[in-house]
């Protein structure tokens, strides 16, 4: 009998799964695409749909469809597979309780998330319709401001806008309806008063719908409308949950990934308004966090749709601060960062579209992107040129923070300009550079990304007992080639099993799934290319595998691999 992993691979080709998140160039025989795991400027990732394997030659990354899923939307290996079941019409065997406890644990966790899914539905559905109904009467104020911001009934169809009413009206749904209101506070519909008593979470508010990557409704943004005269923040967003999380959500991307990944480009925004405002005037590109916020996690999700990011952040301080945020984070990720320069007359793009919008016609105009830095110093111009030296000093220390996190020509580049605008040398702003650059908090090594540049670090392998033995029990697989670089090659596949297998529920059925992913390496040898990954070879194997504690199954696992390396 076919395990659920085969029977998967035998539906869904590993390029029907990878060609969601990249386009895939054939060259001959073989099939390669970007690889959205490191800054790749070439198709190093090559894909066997054959043996439904993966593997990159430029950062060592590779496995099965599993894998990439796993690690291009940032999930677990179970949610992986059942991803890609509900792809390839697969039904998953549920695991057999043993106990009647397992099974109303097991109960119970299923019923608890299905039912958050509906309720979160259920609600978007009340609030949508709401809006529809105030929309055709037009006797509530909020009929009125939909209609001055212009909305369509196209995008409130598109985007299930709609809108909850003061008062206690979910409440009161919900006792008429004998809803578990403890659960719709855990679901993030519901609040408790400081006496304990229930309400409305979301109350006389425009409502936004914010889905996850599957389409599923995990919260809302409730806007506050333009008659509330009370000091209640703007916007309200969905408390965390277990249905929420909003360092994943990319609101947007349901309606506008495809368009991304076509043009090539996204357009950063602060809120879920300016996304909705510029799909409505064509701008199909358009993603915002919930907050301005943008976590490793947001960047490594967006990696695979493009890798040329627009920010386009209000033009108050606020907005200037998250942008460059964005910035040095997105930079450090291998993203190229642009900005699209807003009239200062408009405090943000969906004023700029609401009053000119004929200049977005034919998309966003070509003259106002400029690479992010060009328009920082565009910005601090009159600073850079100052006489006053102390003003001059806070502006190019302020520019070369941000270049701090570039690479090397970047930095030249930037610098040369600079000492031209400044009147400064080049080579003097260049030491200001590295001390900068030395005063940064070293990046955590654990925390960090595997195609992030690792800094050199000493290892005597004869004092590092586990790199020497598992490069002893690599190379004895070459009997005539001892070689750091094959190790080097074999590596990737090996590191991606030990960090978890003391953690993993069925141990060898892991390392079985990751096994084939050695012979796919085995074959397509580059030590050359591969060279440059030692350094992190090196450190990742003393800060993982020397705190390895060795249970019965580490054990089992480790032997497995052991006897297919060696053939």
């Amino acid at each position: 009998m076919q395990s659920p992993w085969e029977d998967i691979k035998s539906r869904v080709s590993i390029l029907d799964v990878v060609g969601e998140y990249a386009d895939i160039k054939q060259v001959g025989n073989s099939y390669k695409i970007v690889c959205p795991f490191h800054n790749d400027k070439n198709p190093s990732l090559v894909l066997s749909p054959e043996k439904s394997l993966w593997h990159c030659f430029g950062c060592g990354a590779g496995g099965d469809m599993f894998k990439f899923v796993e690690e291009i939307e940032n999930i677990t290996r179970k949610e992986a597979l059942e991803k890609l079941a509900r792809k390839a019409g697969v039904k998953l065997e549920k695991p057999k309780p043993t106990t009647p406890e397992q099974v109303q644990q097991i109960k119970e966790q299923k019923t608890r998330l299905e039912s958050g899914f509906e309720y979160l539905d259920w609600a978007s559905n009340i609030y949508h319709k709401l809006l529809k109904k105030m929309l055709v009467d037009r006797k509530h104020p909020v009929a009125n401001y939909v209609m001055e911001r212009g909305l369509t009934a196209q995008t409130i169809d598109k985007f299930k806008i709609g809108y909850a009413p003061s008062g206690s009206f979910l409440l009161n749904l919900a006792s008429k309806y004998k809803l578990n209101a403890a659960f719709l506070k855990e679901v993030g519909l519901l609040k408790t008063r400081e006496n304990g008593d229930y309400k409305d979470a979301f109350s006389d508010r425009l409502m936004i719908p914010i889905t996850d990557l599957d389409e599923r409704i995990v919260g809302f943004t409730g806007r506050v409308l333009p008659y509330d005269k009370t000091d209640r923040p703007k916007y309200l967003n969905t408390a965390q949950t277990a249905w929420f999380d909003k360092s994943k959500i990319w609101f947007g991307w349901p309606q506008h990934s495809k368009a991304i990944r076509r043009q090539k480009q996204v357009l950063l925004l602060e809120g879920n308004m300016d996304v909705i405002s510029s799909n409505q005037h064509g701008l199909e590109i358009g993603l915002a966090s919930q907050g301005t916020a943008v976590t490793p996690t947001h960047l490594r999700t967006l990696k695979y749709l493009t890798k040329n990011i627009i920010l386009a952040f209000d033009n108050d301080t606020a907005g200037v601060a998250a942008g460059e945020i964005v910035f040095r984070e997105a930079v450090r990720a291998g993203f190229n960062v642009s900005k699209l320069q807003i009239p200062p007359d408009f405090k943000d793009l969906d004023e700029w579209l609401q009053k000119e919008s004929e200049k977005f016609a034919n998309g966003l105009p070509e003259t106002s992107i400029v690479a992010f830095l060009d328009a920082t110093i565009s910005q601090n111009q009159f600073a850079l040129r100052s006489n006053d030296l102390a003003e001059q000093r806070k502006a190019l220390e302020h520019i070369m923070a941000l270049l701090a996190v570039c690479d090397e020509l970047t930095q030249e580049h930037y610098l040369n300009q600079l000492s031209k605008i400044s009147n400064k040398r080049a080579s003097t702003l260049g030491n200001i550079l590295d001390k900068i650059i030395k005063q940064q908090p070293r990046q955590d090594f654990e925390n960090s990304s595997e195609d992030e540049i690792v800094r050199p670090v000493k290892i005597d392998p004869q004092q590092d007992s586990a790199y020497s033995s598992w490069f002893n029990l690599v190379s004895m697989s070459y009997v005539n080639t001892v070689d750091e670089n094959i190790f080097l090659d074999l590596f990737p596949a090996v590191k991606q099993i030990f960090p978890k297998i003391k953690d993993f529920e069925a141990t060898t059925d892991f390392v079985n799934s990751n096994l084939e992913s050695i012979d796919l390496v085995k074959e397509n040898l580059n030590p050359i290319e591969l060279q440059r990954q030692l350094v992190f070879l090196k450190q990742y194997l003393s800060s993982h595998f020397k705190n390895i504690i060795w249970t019965e199954k580490s054990l089992q696992a480790y032997q497995l691999l052991q006897r297919h390396v060696l053939g």
